[in-house]
């Protein structure tokens, strides 16, 4: 009786909001059960991290957040790893018009190539990314 969609809709001229509605299979009209501001001016615009670590290493990564919005904005940043899941979750104040470094520490355990990864999220809805490959080598 309908699908789940997420989408960019404009609510009224020159207001776009992030909604997540109902859409009916029949008459294709969407019901809308949650409305979001758009997401700030804000993104990640570089990860420093090493490339190679041993395993059961404390590893820190450092994100580097750029923001564009006229006042401070508070945005979520998760980390991710392909084998491990999320290894980062803390809320980030990004004040106006600069830069925000982030540390984040973290340690794997289990040797073998994976994919890391880094997203902002606003209002529950992630709206920047980075990737990048980690090799974590067998201890001792």
């Amino acid at each position: 009786m309908g699908k789940w969609t997420a989408k960019w809709q404009e609510v009224a001229i020159g207001d776009p909001r992030y909604i997540f509605g109902v859409k009916d299979v029949y008459s294709n009209e969407l019901t809308i059960v949650k409305r979001y501001e758009p997401p700030p001016d804000i993104s990640i615009d570089n990860v420093s991290m090493v490339s190679n670590v041993k395993a059961g290493e404390l590893r820190t990564d450092t994100v580097t957040i750029k923001s564009d919005e006229s006042e401070l904005v508070v945005v979520r940043l998760k980390g991710y790893s392909s084998l491990e899941g999320e290894f980062y979750n803390l809320a980030v104040s990004i004040p106006a018009n600069g830069y925000t470094e982030v540390e984040t520490q973290a340690r794997f355990n289990t040797a073998g190539p994976r994919s890391i990864s880094y997203k902002l999220y606003y209002q529950g809805v992630e709206f920047s990314s980075w990737s990048g490959l980690l090799e974590v080598s067998p201890s001792g």
